[in-house]
C-alpha cells in the first residue's frame, strides 16, 4: 500500500487512529496494557508546562496563521472578584477546541524560543521552514498499519522535526528520555513510504 499524506487532520483525530506510532511502540515494548492506557490517556491528559511551551513554539514557528485561535492571550486580571471571574469564564468559553492555555511567563518563553528559530541564519538559508506543516502520513509497514506526523515537509523535500528542551546544555538527556532517536527513525520510514527523499 502506498503511503497517504493527509493535510488538515486535527491532532486529536490523528491520535485516535488505530495505527502504530513511535510512542505507541514504546508503550507496547512495556506491555499491551501500557499501550491501551496510553491511547486512553491521549484523549484526556492535561499537557505539562514543557508540552504547552513546546506546542506553542510549534504554532509560532510552523503555523503562525493558527496563533490567534490556538494561542489566545489570557486575561491579565486576577481571579479575585466576581467580575474578574466572569471575565475568565467568558474567555474560557470562547476558546477553540485544543487551544493552549499559557501563563504570561510560558507565552514569553515560547515567543523567545520561536524568535530564535525564525531568525536563525542557517535555518533561513536552508529554507527549512517553507513547506507543509503538521501533515499526517499513513502507511503499512510489514502488514502493520502505521502513522507519523512530521512537523514539516519542506518544499525542498526535507522532513523537519522541531524539538524544544528545558536544558539545551543537556539535550542528550531529552533525546534518551523522550526517545527522539526512535522518532527520527520512524519519520525516515514514513518519508520513504511516502516517496519523500
Amino acid at each position: 500500500m502506498t503511503a497517504q499524506i493527509h493535510e488538515g487532520l486535527a491532532i486529536g483525530e490523528y491520535h485516535k487512529l488505530e495505527r502504530l506510532s513511535p510512542s505507541g511502540i514504546g508503550a507496547l515494548l512495556r506491555s499491551p496494557a501500557h499501550y491501551q492506557a496510553q491511547r486512553e490517556e491521549w484523549a484526556t491528559r492535561e499537557p505539562s508546562k514543557a508540552l504547552r511551551i513546546g506546542s506553542a513554539v510549534h504554532l509560532l514557528v510552523l503555523e503562525p496563521e493558527l496563533v490567534p485561535t490556538m494561542l489566545p492571550v489570557a486575561p491579565t486580571v486576577p481571579k479575585r472578584s466576581n467580575a474578574d471571574k466572569a471575565t475568565w469564564a467568558e474567555w474560557e468559553a470562547s476558546l477553540a477546541p485544543g487551544a493552549l492555555r499559557l501563563t504570561a511567563d510560558e507565552r514569553e518563553t515560547a515567543e523567545s524560543a520561536a524568535a530564535a528559530v525564525l531568525t536563525h541564519e542557517g535555518i533561513r538559508r536552508a529554507e527549512l521552514l517553507k513547506g507543509r506543516a503538521e501533515v499526517s502520513i499513513l502507511w503499512e509497514q510489514d502488514g502493520a498499519p502505521c502513522k507519523a506526523r512530521p512537523d514539516l515537509i519542506t518544499e525542498r523535500g526535507f522532513v523537519v522535526d522541531l524539538k524544544t528542551t528545558e536544558d539545551a546544555a543537556d539535550f542528550e538527556r531529552s533525546v534518551a528520555q523522550y526517545s527522539y532517536h526512535r522518532q527520527a527513525a520512524w519519520l525516515q520510514m514514513a518519508a520513504a513510504a511516502a516517496d519523500i527523499e
